[in-house]
């Protein structure tokens, strides 16, 4: 009788054991995509993922990032939090929270639906100005998100041109910035109608030269 409970005991406190082990048992969470799994959870970490047949891997209709395992972009029509989980390129964009295509977007007649929107960052599609409120110096300019004039983009914000008196390109070091009539400036800037006064003044020396019109190239033979 007394060896009989002792084996009950040991029983027990063995399967004890094995609960507490499996409690404490740590986690190892993929750190990208392939990795193996036995739970979604172990799939967390990676965004649009689940673990199927023993490995982590993209949602349906989410596709693996180019050269990047550890993320996944969504497709048209999937589910989203920034730009960046859409397809990545310029087509595609997060609208209301969806992969949505700017094209089909824009052409929608739904009118009050594109003047909600708000573009997340400079270069970003848009139809009015209004779709680029939420970025400060900003315009709609041929379609993109784009600084206003006078303002050159340094890591997705709208600076102002400083007009830095130069002799050639190379004292330009504002970015998209040339050296005209002795002045760091914004070619789209200085050759935009407003300044037509200034623009006439300019001549192009050489083959390559910036111009805007074919009168700044006068003094070039053949061109």
């Amino acid at each position: 009788m007394v060896r009989w409970w002792f084996l009950v005991c040991a029983m027990l406190a063995l399967k004890s054991l094995d609960v507490a082990s499996y409690r404490t048992k740590r986690i190892e969470y993929a750190t990208s995509l392939f990795e193996e799994c036995e739970s979604h959870r172990e799939c967390k970490n990676l965004k649009y993922t689940e673990c199927w047949n023993g490995y982590c891997r993209c949602l349906p209709n989410y596709f693996p990032r180019k050269n990047k395992y550890h993320a996944c972009y969504g497709g048209i029509n999937t589910t989203c939090d920034s730009n960046n989980d859409c397809n990545g390129n310029d087509q595609v964009g997060c609208i209301s929270n969806t992969c949505q295509s700017y094209e089909t977007f824009f052409s929608s007649s739904n009118t009050e639906v594109i003047k909600l929107y708000r573009a997340e960052r400079i270069g970003s599609r848009c139809a009015t100005d209004e779709n680029c409120s939420d970025l400060d110096k900003t315009q709609c300019r041929a379609g993109k998100c784009k600084c206003v004039r006078g303002y050159w983009l340094d890591k997705n914000i709208c600076r102002p041109v400083t007009n830095v008196i130069c002799a050639d390109d190379s004292d330009c070091e504002e970015r998209g910035t040339k050296c005209i009539l002795e002045q760091c400036v914004l070619p789209e800037d200085f050759f935009d109608e407003s300044n037509a006064h200034n623009s006439n003044l300019y001549t192009a020396n050489n083959y390559g030269d910036i111009c805007g019109t074919d009168h700044h190239c006068r003094n070039i033979n053949n061109t």
